[in-house]
């Protein structure tokens, strides 16, 4: 992956690019890692070889992007989106990154063709409005997570019009990254169901 960064006003946001010709996967990170923990993931390289754009974003304040300095991060993903020009593209984020994602979807999906989120934090801030999400979500989870109940993952898919749930079992919060074959699959299969432009 090539390492890039670009300037939303005067803060710098770090991210690593994988170019490919179809539907861009934007992956996000979790509250103790960054960009750096998808380098080598199945995931990445299987899409990337089957030409999809990849970008494994540092979010404000972590890693090497700055912090986010008095701007929310709805204004951020908008610069972001705008700079990247991204649009009809898939959003991942596990965890911390899968509660922004959350938070990003529901603002407004028009850009978003699809939305990952692995047991996304503070799920109970969301199941009021995430009905205003209207594309296809895929929902992973570990079966032995300890930090965000599997139980929340059937409560998010109640309230979610177009989705599809994906239980690993016997792993824990970071399921993505102990199941990375399956993981990868799981994931590569939902955009091939759902994306325009596959």
């Amino acid at each position: 992956m090539q390492e890039k960064t670009l300037n939303l006003g005067d803060r710098k946001v770090f991210y690593r690019e994988i170019e490919g010709a179809k539907t861009p996967v934007l992956f996000l990170h979790g509250k103790r890692f960054t960009s750096q923990d998808w380098l080598g993931q199945k995931v990445i390289d299987k899409l990337a070889a089957l030409g999809h754009r990849v970008i494994a974003l540092d979010l404000p304040g972590y890693g090497q992007s700055d912090e986010l300095n008095g701007l929310s991060f709805a204004d951020f993903f908008t610069e972001l989106e705008t700079k990247l020009n991204l649009d009809n593209f898939c959003l991942v984020g596990p965890s911390f990154g899968g509660k922004i994602a959350l938070e990003r979807a529901i603002k407004g999906d028009h850009k978003l063709s699809g939305l990952v989120v692995i047991a996304p934090a503070e799920v109970d801030n969301y199941l009021h409005v995430i009905h205003k999400v209207h594309i296809p979500v895929l929902i992973v989870w570990g079966e032995e997570d300890k930090v965000v109940p599997v139980e929340y993952a059937s409560r998010l898919a109640a309230v979610l019009p177009q989705r599809e749930v994906h239980i690993i079992r016997g792993r824990g919060h970071t399921c993505y990254f102990e199941e990375p074959e399956l993981y990868a699959d799981i994931v590569i299969n939902f955009l091939h169901r759902n994306m325009q432009n596959k």
